[in-house]
């Protein structure tokens, strides 16, 4: 494998981790400010969406849960990583495509909160929209920020 497609990996399972942690931590935090385990949402979260359970209220913190969510939530983490990545190596090939990344990981990044806000309807009452969207757009906003700083060709496009 190329030089440059190991180095898009290893940018895009750095943003990845650093985007799944962000939003972990917040829902963490959250859950535990409300008086509830840290480990609730993702609790919840498994539950209904892969374990099929209706009602989002009867459930209970349990290892399967947790580790079913978070595995899903890590997965697409680590593939919305590698296309932040892989849209910094673009915009790194010319100063013309450097707008052209930036507008497609705004869309990427508007796409992830929304999925995130869709499968999260049901759970309106346990898990605010506002949560969802500040822990998304902070999750957004690092690893541009980690992507930004590990290509440090892309500062150029500051002096246009």
């Amino acid at each position: 494998m190329k030089e440059s497609s190991l180095r898009v990996l290893r940018q895009g399972a750095v943003a990845g981790l650093m985007g799944y942690a962000v939003v972990a931590f917040v829902f963490a935090l959250t859950n535990v400010v409300e008086g509830r385990s840290p480990f609730y949402t993702a609790a919840v979260l498994g539950a209904t969406l892969i374990y099929g359970v209706s009602d989002p209220t009867t459930v209970t913190v349990m290892p399967a849960y947790v580790f079913a969510f978070n595995g899903l939530h890590l997965v697409t983490f680590l593939g919305f990583g590698v296309i932040g990545a892989w849209l910094v190596a673009l915009a790194g090939k010319g100063a013309q495509l450097w707008y052209v990344a930036l507008f497609f990981w705004m869309l990427v990044a508007a796409h992830m909160i929304g999925v995130a806000q869709v499968l999260a309807i049901p759970l309106g009452s346990i898990l605010p929209a506002a949560a969802v969207w500040g822990a998304g757009v902070m999750a957004s906003v690092m690893m541009g920020i980690y992507l930004f700083r590990a290509n440090p060709g892309l500062r150029l496009a500051q002096s246009w």
